[in-house]
């Protein structure tokens, strides 16, 4: 995709002065582009800020997710905890 085919997409409206092509956006870059102003500058600069958030976000996501796994296990007997190792470590 190039910067021209995303800036003439960001610019493209329907009969109803609705942008078109959000959820081709969304699916592409996690969601729509700024509707106005595109330039191959604008954009790279818009990508690093989404970058930036995104890259938070994941962080933030990592740190639930071993607080997650942390907590369904710290439940479990060491028997249980051994069971599962096992089974893991068969596979």
């Amino acid at each position: 995709m190039t910067v021209e085919n995303v800036v003439a997409m960001a610019a493209a409206k329907d009969e109803k002065g609705s942008p078109l092509h959000r959820a081709d956006f969304a699916s592409e870059f996690g969601t729509w582009l700024p509707e106005k102003g595109n330039t191959a500058e604008s954009l790279k600069g818009w990508c690093r800020e989404r970058i930036q958030l995104y890259q938070k976000w994941i962080a933030n996501l990592q740190v639930l997710a071993k607080d997650c796994t942390y907590q369904s296990v710290s439940n479990l007997s060491d028997e249980e905890l051994k069971a599962i190792l096992a089974a893991r470590a068969a596979n």
